[in-house]
């Protein structure tokens, strides 16, 4: 689900503001277990079978120019409050 609202001030300024749904569903890999061969050794690693879909909500806002000529400024905010992350923390690569 979501709502878009626009107002049009004047003929060439225009605001929007949103609030949106989203959801991201774990990839297959990430819940099979899978086989992992290197030079030395062979590794079984087990998928996650909990992982459950991440899910957010998203807020929009922005504003429009429009130059009567040609080109257009923009300002825009974004924010996203996301729960049930898939990945909560960052890879390190040696």
């Amino acid at each position: 689900p979501s709502l878009h609202l626009r107002y049009d001030q004047t003929a060439n300024w225009v605001h929007r503001a949103a609030v949106t749904t989203s959801i991201a569903r774990p990839r297959l890999s990430d819940l099979n277990p899978r086989r992992e061969v290197d030079d030395f050794d062979e590794i079984i690693t087990g998928g996650n079978t909990d992982l459950d879909p991440a899910k957010a909500i998203n807020f929009d806002l922005g504003t429009e120019y429009y130059f009567n000529q040609a080109g257009v400024a923009t300002l825009g905010f974004f924010y996203k409050r996301i729960t049930d992350p898939i990945y909560t923390g960052r890879s390190v690569i040696n």
